[in-house]
């Protein structure tokens, strides 16, 4: 598309360093942009996030075209410019582009208490035996003492089930590999980048009605409870065809050994699940703590 070279200079002039903020994706959602946006900031080219925007009616966004024009999308130049000016327009409210008014930042700051049940959660969550989701969504202060951003920002693969939803996979020929392509094309002869996707923020994950890459969830307690059970209970994410899983339908088999294997999945059949029906409540519970715009209660 001829546009390389204005990406490299707004990643050079500080775009990507900014938009690593955790409401990036919610604000930017607020001009129908948000999955074209956040794929483009979190390190995929504008190509990708051209085509992702493309696709946002398959995942259940609804394009808001009133800002920029109904004809946003039919001119890459035009799309360009409206993603980079949604940032712009948010990187000059502070109080709105990086607020952390979440009841978690509060806590950090000593100035309330996460309840027992919050608290539950954040000791699941950080337990390396059990959620470890801290491994990648860092949870505490970084050392100069800046907010945790609950993304260590870089690349996994989960084996997330297949969207049939979709209409590109309609086609069982097709496979999003996330940074090896298709849409991609600078990784494509590096198999082992083959199924790996950027770890998202979780600020603000309470909010998000679309979970994945794919968006094959809806709720934080289905993609719980797939982390939970993905190799407890495979049956209950993947199809079985004549009595077997065909686990990890929307990978194929010979970039199996990218996927992460270290807790929570670290389990086979037969095993416990890494967390109970209750302990997916309590993480839930301290997820919710994420929230901008919390407010203590009024006396």
């Amino acid at each position: 598309m001829g546009l390389s070279d204005a990406v490299n200079r707004v990643f050079r002039n500080g775009i990507l360093h900014a938009t690593t903020n955790p409401v990036v994706r919610r604000t930017v959602e607020r001009y129908g942009m948000q999955l074209g946006a956040a794929r483009f900031v979190a390190g995929e080219s504008l190509d990708q996030a051209i085509q992702a925007l493309r696709r946002l009616e398959d995942m259940g966004f609804k394009t808001n075209t009133t800002i920029f024009g109904e004809h946003v999308f039919d001119d890459d130049n035009a799309t360009f410019q409206a993603v980079l000016k949604s940032l712009e327009t948010f990187e000059q409210a502070p109080e709105v582009f990086y607020p952390y008014t979440s009841k978690y930042d509060a806590y950090l700051a000593g100035k309330t208490a996460l309840s027992a049940a919050e608290l539950r959660g954040l000791q699941l969550f950080n337990d390396e035996k059990k959620g470890n989701c801290a491994s990648c969504h860092i949870s505490q202060r970084a050392k100069d003492g800046a907010p945790p951003q609950f993304s260590d920002f870089g690349l996994i693969a989960i084996g997330v089930p297949r969207n049939r939803t979709l209409a590109v996979n309609r086609d069982p020929r097709f496979f999003d590999l996330g940074a090896c392509g298709p849409e991609r094309t600078d990784l494509d002869h590096r198999a082992e980048f083959c199924g790996l996707f950027r770890t998202p923020t979780l600020r603000n994950v309470a909010l998000k009605k679309t979970f994945f890459h794919n968006g094959v969830y809806h709720s934080l307690e289905d993609v719980l409870r797939f982390y939970a059970r993905r190799d407890t209970n495979p049956q209950e994410f993947y199809p079985v065809v004549k009595g077997k899983v065909k686990k990890f339908d929307d990978l194929p088999q010979q970039y199996w050994a990218n996927l992460n294997t270290e807790p929570p999945f670290d389990r086979k059949p037969g095993d416990a699940p890494v967390f109970s029906d209750a302990e997916i409540k309590d993480v839930m519970a301290f997820l919710d703590t994420l929230t901008d715009g919390w407010q203590p209660p009024a006396h």
